[in-house]
């Protein structure tokens, strides 16, 4: 439903598709979307895509994604080596919904989650691992323009994960929006804050 309300609203949209969390498979689902982004743009010519302007969003572990994504850059050490490696994996628009930003903090609230199984090792036997693993880490002044949306009363992430990022956007000076929702539990979705988010920072010159 959101790919015919991007495609309405002037977009080109996509779903991403990416390996499977499984037991210490840390970084492929990043190589993954990173590999999609630079065949979007070795392909923009064929499918009108402005490759100059090209935002990301994701919910839950989609949230972790697209941050990870557009929080990294290639001296990161996480851009694999799928797809055209002379374009760019760099997104100018991030949307995390309900997105976890820093994986010892949620292991200690959410024990062997899915995100931290997904890294090898323990949160304690591999910490700096787990830490690589966090889009907290990758923050800095030029990092891309973030929305973040979460519910106050989430009980899968936590809205301590988004105010994380916040406090760690504003210290480095990049530009966040944390958006709490009253009432809400996990099921946060695209709406039309989404939507002008990207307006602003896509739609641009």
């Amino acid at each position: 439903m959101e790919r015919r309300e991007a495609a309405k609203r002037g977009y080109v949209a996509v779903a991403i598709d990416y390996r499977q969390w499984r037991m210490g498979t840390f970084p492929a689902q990043v190589h993954d979307v990173k590999c999609v982004v630079r065949w979007l743009r070795a392909n923009a010519r064929n499918y009108k895509i402005d490759s100059d302007h090209i935002g990301v969003v994701g919910w839950s572990a989609g949230g972790y994604l697209a941050l990870m994504l557009g929080l990294t850059e290639p001296s990161d050490g996480l851009e694999g080596e799928c797809g055209d490696l002379n374009h760019s994996s760099r997104v100018q628009a991030i949307v995390s919904l309900a997105g976890v930003t820093e994986l010892l903090s949620y292991d200690r609230y959410k024990k062997n989650n899915m995100l931290t199984r997904n890294v090898k090792g323990s949160p304690t036997e591999t910490p700096n691992l787990h830490k690589k693993a966090s889009p907290l880490s990758y923050v800095r002044e030029n990092s891309p323009p973030v929305l973040s949306i979460h519910g106050v009363d989430d009980p899968e992430v936590p809205l301590d994960q988004a105010e994380l990022l916040d406090a760690k956007m504003r210290e480095a000076g990049a530009s966040h929006t944390l958006i709490a929702m009253k009432d809400t539990r996990h099921n946060v979705s695209v709406n039309d804050t989404v939507w002008d988010f990207f307006d602003e920072h896509l739609k641009g010159e």
